[in-house]
């Protein structure tokens, strides 16, 4: 290294050297070096030392890059070896992660973040960084890259991720299903520990939902999932299609009766999806099917407007006697004909538990399984092995 540069190593300074190019118009991305090798390698960032950093940078030459680690006080941050250089030889910042929670930022934050910054070591006048949402957009793709892989390099692994996941956790399943063109399709995956504790302590009443996927190749995120007898949540059943579509959910749900074998007196709640519904009926003809009182709720609220329609509809579901559901829903009925008639469009017997012919317990909504949505909504952005890894961690906690 040449010895100017090591005259200006001082202090916490650290050495930007250039690692390797990635062809996305004239970004770079570089990685961090300093006495003890790499600082930054394509894993997680857990189990690291963090460091606080100002955006504080010099090009030094065409291929060596000085920063400064002054700690700051206010927020952690750790900066990616992302740079753009110009004919001044200057160098700027692109994205950074919040080593808070591991992920990067959303590109209003990188935008932000940037611009707020205020010193450069070359002591040139006094200016932020303005960068476009474009450029923000695409160095978030070339961190999200280098630290988690490309979706396409996920995908390829996937089959030999699900292969080691079964050996090393007995009685798991796992699926891939490609199409004619060797394309992913669907994805289905439940560790063996979930159906031995559905078949010895599980109340069989089981509530499936769909959520959209955000990495690049979009998708649907299919999840099945269970109470325990201390109204814990009890995750099932995963899988990833392309939509929530007929064919989607019968594939699904196909899987999860293969993996069950035959449930007496099971019962299976959703919303109101036409394609849910018609692959239960499908696939688990013995079964019954409820749907979700606080999604019919909120379609009452849209279609209506009128909140005493809500109460009473909530009183009515809720009720434990028939006498009791009669007198409620006669009062919901002469405030509104209409109203009611929509609710027996849908089956008094799919929603209101005096009537319903199956045992659904005190489970009256999907609720348990919008709750994994929540604890995925930061997972939900990352290629398909991660996802996966992430499904494997919530179950294995």
């Amino acid at each position: 290294m040449p010895s100017e540069i090591d005259n200006e190593l001082n202090g916490d300074s650290m050495l930007m050297q250039k690692s390797r190019h990635i062809h996305c118009d004239s970004v770079e991305t570089l990685t961090v070096d300093g006495e003890n090798g790499p600082k930054f390698q394509n894993e997680s960032l857990e189990g690291y030392k963090v460091h606080d950093w100002n955006m504080n940078e010099i090009a030094i030459n065409e291929e060596d890059y000085r920063m400064n680690t002054n700690p700051t006080s206010d927020k952690q941050v750790t900066q990616i070896g992302s740079f753009r250089t110009s004919s001044t030889q200057s160098a700027e910042i692109l994205t950074m992660i919040d080593t808070n929670d591991g992920f990067i930022h959303d590109n209003p934050t990188i935008i932000e973040d940037v611009a707020n910054e205020r010193q450069n070591m070359m002591q040139q006048p006094i200016y932020g960084v303005q960068i476009s949402y474009d450029k923000a957009w695409r160095a978030k793709e070339l961190a999200l890259g280098s630290i988690k892989g490309s979706p396409e390099e996920s995908y390829n692994t996937l089959s030999s991720y699900c292969y080691v996941l079964e050996q090393k956790n007995l009685g798991t399943i796992t699926d891939i299903v490609t199409d004619c063109d060797n394309q992913f399709k669907y994805f289905f995956m439940s560790i063996g520990a979930s159906f031995v504790g559905f078949h010895t302590s599980i109340r069989p009443v089981i509530a499936v939902d769909g959520t959209f996927l955000k990495a690049k190749y979009l998708g649907t995120l299919f999840i099945a999932a269970c109470k325990d007898d201390n109204n814990q949540i009890y995750p099932l059943a995963f899988g990833i299609g392309d939509s929530e579509n007929d064919a989607s959910w019968e594939w699904f749900l196909q899987k999860l009766h293969d993996a069950l074998g035959h449930i007496d007196d099971l019962f299976v709640i959703s919303d109101q999806h036409g394609s849910i519904e018609k692959a239960v009926h499908k696939v688990f003809p013995h079964a019954r099917h409820g749907v979700c009182t606080y999604h019919v709720g909120q379609n009452l609220k849209t279609k209506f407007k009128n909140p005493a329609i809500h109460k009473f509809f909530h009183d009515a579901a809720h009720a434990y006697h028939v006498s009791e559901f009669n007198f409620i829903f006669g009062q919901l009925e002469m405030i509104d004909p209409r109203a009611a008639r929509y609710l027996m469009d849908i089956g008094v017997d799919r929603w209101a538990r005096s009537y319903s012919t199956g045992k659904r317990y005190n489970i009256m909504t999907t609720g348990i399984v919008e709750s994994l949505n929540a604890m995925l909504k930061n997972a939900r952005d990352l290629p398909v092995l991660q996802l996966v890894e992430e499904l494997r961690n919530l179950l294995q906690k």
